[in-house]
């Protein structure tokens, strides 16, 4: 109760009781719990999708390159041959990180010495991954 002057009794409170602000936060965390997740997974998505197209526009424009320096034409001695031939074909175009060759250097070797254990625990098979290609070499 509040006093007044003159006596008045006022039954209005000022503030909030400890259940009604326990209630409250207890709405905030749900919200939170449902809300939080979709917003993360959303940013992983936007993420992903980022790299995939920055991915793209340096394969796209590696291959511009190389087809103004070929005579506008991607044949020839590039694509025969498997991985290696048209790796280093490639490379003059690309920044590339680590050039690992035979060695174990590039990513975690499982043993198998053509396996690679990612990071979600799954396993990964490359044939003679040989670098790790980060971006467009600096004009």
């Amino acid at each position: 109760m509040i006093y007044f002057p003159g006596g008045v009794k006022s039954k209005f409170h000022k503030g909030f009781t400890l259940a009604e602000v326990l209630l409250i936060i207890i709405i905030l965390g749900v919200i939170a719990c449902e809300t939080i997740p979709t917003l993360i997974k959303d940013y992983q998505n936007k993420v992903l999708v980022v790299q995939a197209k920055k991915a793209f526009s340096t394969f796209s424009q590696m291959s511009q390159k190389m087809l103004a320096d070929n005579g506008g034409t991607l044949a020839g001695n590039c694509f025969i041959g498997g991985y290696n031939v048209a790796f280093n074909c490639m490379k003059p175009y690309l920044s590339v990180a680590k050039e690992c060759g035979a060695g174990t250097g590039c990513f975690y070797n499982d043993g198998s010495g053509t396996g690679y254990t990612n990071l979600g625990g799954g396993d990964t098979y490359y044939n003679n991954m040989d670098s790790l290609v980060t971006s467009n070499p600096p004009e």
